[in-house]
C-alpha cells in the first residue's frame, strides 16, 4: 500500500474496538487523528524552529506565546473573538443590526419599562418572548436534572473544577432566571442581579470548564469561547443601555445558548445520528439557532469567521496541537483503550452479576477492576491515564490532588476499599448512564448493569 494507506491502516489496527475490513470507507473512518484519545497536552512537543527565513519571525512569536500547563491556547482563545470586542466597542449589535454606540452611562438610572407590553406591541417581539419563555422552561428542567443526575466527572474533579462547576451552576441560572423574571414584572434590580452574577459567576467558570469539553474541539472549542465572549458582550450591553428592552431580551437568550446544546444532543442521539459527530452538532445547531435572535442578520457570518479564524491561529501560532485538537472526546468514562489494555466492560459486569446482585456495587467493581487491571491496585500512571482520555489540560495537577485526597495510608496505591469511598464521582456516572459501545456493525449499544447480562 502507499504510505499514506498504511498509516492509516495502522491507525486501525491500533484501535482494537473496532474491527474493519481495509475497504476505502474503513480507512476514511480513522483519519481524525494519528494521536489516541488518551494523548494529552503534555505529550505534544513544540513544532521545531523555522528554518526558512521568511518565517524565522512566526517561530519567535510561537516561541513568546504564553502557554500555561493549565490552559495551553488561551492565547488563540483570546485572539478569534477579539474582534467581536473591538466591534463592540463602536457599536451595538443586537437583533435590530448594526447602530452607532452612544457613550454608556453605567451610572445612569435605569427607568421601568413594560417589557412584556413592548414586547406583544409586534409579532416579532411575540416570537421572541415565546422562545425565550420556551429556553427558560428548559433551562430550569436541566439545572433540576443536573441536581439529580451527575455531570461528566472531568467537570469537578479537583478543587478547582469543583469551585467552577459550582459557580456556573449559580451564576447561569441567576442569570437566566432573573433575567427573565426581571423581564416579565418589569423589575430592574433583578435584571442587575442576573447581569452580575452572569458576569462575574456564569462567564469566569464558563471560560474556565470550556478548557475540559466533549467533543471534537477543534470545533467545540472555538464555538464555546464564541459563545463566552458574546455573553459578556451581553452582559455589559444592559449595564451600557441602562437596561434597555433590547439589551434584556438579547442577554436573555444568550445565556439559553448553553441550555439549547443539551437539547440538541438528546435529539441527535434519539435519531440515531452518528455518535462521533452528535456533540460537534449539538453546539453548532445550539449557536446558528439563538445567535441571529441576539446579533441580527450577520450573526452567522460572525458565528462562522470566529470558528475559522480559531483554526488559522492554531495552524500559525500552536500547530503542534492540530491533531490533539482532532480527537474526539466522548461523554464515556472509558475511551476504546486504557493503558493498552482493551476497555470490556460488559464482560467485567457480566461476570460480577453472576456473584453479586446489587448493580450499583457490580458496576462500581467493574470501573475499579478496569482501572486498577491485573494487580487490583489503581496507581498514579493509570489514574493520569484515565484523566487523559477525558481531555483535561491539566491531568496530571488534578490526579495528584485525587490521589493525595484517596490514598488514606500513603502507600501509594488505591486499594478496592479506598476507591468505593473516594471515587463515587466516577463509578455513579457509568451507573447512571452507563457507557456506549459501538458495535462491529456501526450500531450504537448503551452498556449498563441492567443490560449487561442481554447478548
Amino acid at each position: 500500500l502507499p504510505p499514506s494507506i498504511s498509516r492509516k491502516k495502522k491507525c486501525c489496527h491500533q484501535n482494537p474496538k473496532f474491527n474493519y475490513t481495509m475497504t476505502v470507507s474503513s480507512i476514511k473512518m480513522c483519519r481524525s487523528s494519528h494521536l489516541s484519545r488518551t494523548a494529552s497536552y503534555a505529550d505534544v512537543q513544540s513544532s521545531p524552529p523555522p528554518s526558512t527565513r521568511g518565517l524565522k519571525l512566526m517561530g519567535f512569536i510561537r516561541s513568546s506565546l504564553p502557554k500555561p500547563y493549565w490552559w495551553p491556547t488561551i492565547c488563540i482563545d483570546l485572539l478569534a473573538n477579539l474582534h467581536l470586542l473591538i466591534v463592540w466597542c463602536f457599536f451595538t449589535i443586537d437583533s435590530d443590526g448594526f447602530k452607532r454606540r452612544v457613550r454608556p452611562n453605567l451610572f445612569g438610572s435605569w427607568h421601568s419599562i413594560d417589557y412584556i407590553t413592548h414586547a406583544l406591541e409586534t409579532e416579532y417581539g411575540v416570537l421572541l418572548f415565546t422562545v425565550w419563555t420556551l429556553q427558560t422552561l428548559v433551562t430550569v428542567a436541566i439545572v433540576h436534572y443536573h441536581m439529580k443526575m451527575p455531570h461528566h466527572p472531568k467537570f469537578y474533579v479537583g478543587k478547582a473544577n469543583r469551585v467552577a462547576i459550582v459557580c456556573h451552576i449559580i451564576g447561569g441560572t441567576l442569570a437566566s432566571l432573573g433575567s427573565w423574571l426581571g423581564f416579565v414584572v418589569g423589575n430592574s434590580m433583578l435584571i442587575k442581579i442576573a447581569s452580575l452574577a452572569g458576569l462575574f459567576l456564569h462567564v469566569p467558570s464558563t471560560f474556565w470548564q470550556s478548557r475540559n469539553l466533549h467533543g471534537t474541539r477543534e470545533i467545540v472549542q472555538p464555538t464555546y469561547y464564541f459563545m463566552n465572549f458574546l455573553l459578556i458582550i451581553k452582559y455589559c450591553e444592559v449595564w451600557f443601555e441602562n437596561g434597555s428592552y433590547n439589551s434584556v431580551l438579547a442577554m436573555g437568550l444568550s445565556v439559553n445558548i448553553f441550555a439549547l446544546v443539551r437539547v440538541y444532543y438528546s435529539f441527535i442521539r434519539s435519531a440515531r445520528m452518528d455518535i462521533n459527530t452528535s456533540y460537534d452538532l449539538a453546539v453548532l445547531m445550539a449557536g446558528i439557532s439563538n445567535v441571529p435572535l441576539v446579533m441580527g442578520s450577520s450573526a452567522c457570518i460572525q458565528f462562522v469567521s470566529s470558528i475559522i479564524l480559531w483554526n488559522y491561529y492554531l495552524n500559525l501560532l500552536l500547530p503542534e496541537y492540530r491533531s490533539l485538537m482532532k480527537v474526539n472526546r466522548r461523554m464515556d468514562i472509558f475511551q476504546d483503550t486504557f493503558l493498552g489494555r482493551n476497555v470490556h466492560l460488559k464482560e467485567e459486569m457480566r461476570k460480577l452479576l453472576n456473584t453479586c446482585n446489587d448493580r450499583r456495587e457490580v458496576v462500581a467493581r467493574a470501573t475499579f477492576n478496569i482501572i486498577a487491571g491485573d494487580n487490583n491496585l489503581i496507581e498514579m500512571e493509570e489514574l493520569v491515564d484515565l484523566f487523559n482520555g477525558w481531555g483535561l489540560v491539566d491531568s496530571e495537577k488534578v490526579a495528584k490532588q485525587v490521589f493525595e485526597d484517596a490514598d488514606a495510608n500513603k502507600d501509594g496505591k488505591i486499594d478496592w476499599e479506598e476507591f468505593q469511598e473516594k471515587f463515587g464521582f466516577i463509578f455513579e456516572r457509568v451507573y447512571a448512564f452507563g457507557e456506549t459501545e459501538v458495535a462491529d456493525t456501526g450500531e450504537v449499544r448503551v452498556i449498563s448493569a441492567h443490560n449487561s447480562k442481554e447478548d
